[in-house]
């Protein structure tokens, strides 16, 4: 019994001290909840609003893939066991098209297509760290220094994952589903008239001061890389992939099934 009283007036002897009543302790804590609430439907909004077309590919992404079961892109995969070959099922009314090599691909020269996610972007090379940021509005950007297709080492390439809707540009969303990559998926670069595919092998995310992704390489490998998660600039996702054609094992270049890109 003692305790009891000698807790109650404790409590009691701290709200005096501290002038807050009960009643008015407890209102201001019911503000602070409310305006917090208020704040965080604020931020909301205007992070959805400035992230909008990059939110609304994810949003499509995820309900042609996960809810209606079908692919993203029309365009199908390289069978990851086989280069030289690919299928593309029937998807509803639309019939698999006529085989096409990788020379009659249609690709823009000096352009990048990722066939999975519906990237088909011009690519700016050999810019130098300080330019990168304004070149991103132009394409995706090769980081200056790095091997060029055609050459052993590492070919690093970057791209906006989102941007403000507001900032000029047609790329500021070009790599908002490079996320969806992985082992297996297939990357063409159209280089000076030369088309080269290479085979995802890794996909992982890094800190912005992790360099060592733009280390040179003995092989021929390919780099992407992007800010996430998206909106934000507090981690790097890095795809990684290997060159797979040209290849001194194969004599021909690998044959696609190639309907067309979703609008």
């Amino acid at each position: 019994m003692d305790n009891f009283v000698e807790s109650s007036l404790h409590e009691k002897d701290v709200r005096d001290l501290l002038g807050i009543p009960r009643k008015t302790l407890w209102l201001t804590l019911k503000h602070f909840f409310k305006y917090a609430v208020i704040f965080s439907l604020i931020f909301a909004a205007i992070f959805t609003l400035a992230n909008g077309p990059a939110l609304w590919q994810k949003l499509k992404y995820f309900w042609k893939t996960e809810y209606k079961n079908q692919p993203y892109s029309n365009y199908p995969n390289i069978n990851a066991n086989n280069s030289q070959q690919v299928f593309l099922p029937d998807i509803g009314n639309i019939p698999s098209s006529t085989q096409v090599s990788l020379n009659e691909l249609k690709i823009e020269n000096n352009h990048l297509m990722i066939v999975k996610i519906n990237v088909d972007a011009p690519i700016v090379w050999q810019v130098d760290e300080n330019n990168i940021l304004a070149n991103l509005k132009n394409g995706v950007v090769h980081y200056k220094g790095t091997a060029l297709p055609g050459q052993n080492g590492n070919i690093f390439i970057t791209g906006h994952s989102s941007n403000y809707w507001w900032e000029k540009g047609n790329y500021n969303h070009v790599f908002a589903l490079l996320p969806q990559m992985v082992v297996g998926d297939i990357i063409i670069i159209n280089y000076n008239n030369t088309k080269y595919a290479y085979r995802v092998s890794n996909v992982f995310e890094v800190k912005p001061s992790q360099l060592s992704v733009l280390a040179p390489t003995p092989t021929p490998i390919l780099t992407l890389m992007t800010c996430v998660p998206v909106g934000t600039t507090l981690r790097r996702l890095i795809v990684q992939a290997d060159q797979i054609w040209p290849s001194a094992s194969e004599s021909t270049a690998p044959v696609l099934e190639l309907p067309f890109l979703n609008p």
